[in-house]
């Protein structure tokens, strides 16, 4: 979880880096690629989660951004995913229903199952403890 976080925080910073005089970064995907020694898709969809959640505006179509919000954890799956731990615990009966969980937090099946995606590269999947114990 640690990395998922810091890989947000690193794209957050480098926008604030590369702010002009209006708070508007225009540091081409490339670039932000190449300081953060990843790819420039691995940069591109953590843009688009970003702006999907509201701590990145884009501006314009020529790869300018707005940083709006900083919390990392509030404005990325990972809060998501933090809020949808707690609705099933209130809830332990749609663990397997995605589409109850988007129904009861009002959001899309998308959105539950990249909260999903998430939780499984942090925890394991549940699916797998499921099948474990009934083999038991």
């Amino acid at each position: 979880m640690k990395y998922l976080i810091e890989s947000y925080q690193k794209v957050i910073d480098l926008l604030l880096e590369h702010r002009d005089k209006e708070g508007i970064s225009r540091i081409p995907q490339t670039k932000m690629a190449e300081v953060l020694q990843v790819s420039q898709s691995n940069v591109s969809k953590k843009l688009r989660t970003l702006i999907r959640f509201g701590a990145v505006e884009r501006i314009g179509h020529a790869g300018a951004y707005i940083v709006k919000d900083t919390n990392v954890i509030e404005k990325t799956p990972i809060g998501f995913a933090l809020k949808l731990i707690l609705i099933l615990q209130k809830h332990p009966e749609v663990i397997m229903d995605y589409a109850k969980q988007a129904e009861i937090m009002g959001v899309s099946y998308h959105d539950i199952q990249v909260a999903w995606g998430h939780l499984i590269y942090i925890g394991g999947s549940p699916y797998q403890k499921r099948v474990e114990t009934i083999k038991e």
